[in-house]
């Protein structure tokens, strides 16, 4: 039986809608990574330093709103299982 609530564990950790809120957490978090150094090609310093505060801003809010996302779909989901 516990081998039961494991597979169905990961079968709904891997749905579809979920997997979706995973990657757009994960691809905030690459682009806050990537805007701390990654335009190092940009020559102006003012403009390297506005350009990634922008990337890490939208990086920032991808990253926030797939967490929120994935805590809502979590908690929406076992509310309905309540019922």
């Amino acid at each position: 039986m516990p081998e039961d609530s494991a597979v169905d564990s990961f079968r709904y950790a891997l749905n579809p809608k979920l997997v979706k809120l995973y990657v757009v957490t994960v691809l905030g978090w690459l682009i806050i990574e990537f805007s701390r150094e990654g335009f190092f090609i940009i020559p102006n310093p003012v403009l390297e330093t506005l350009v990634s505060l922008v990337a890490a801003l939208f990086g920032l809010t991808l990253l926030l709103g797939g967490f929120v996302g994935v805590v809502h779909r979590v908690l929406s989901d076992s509310m309905q299982a309540v019922r």
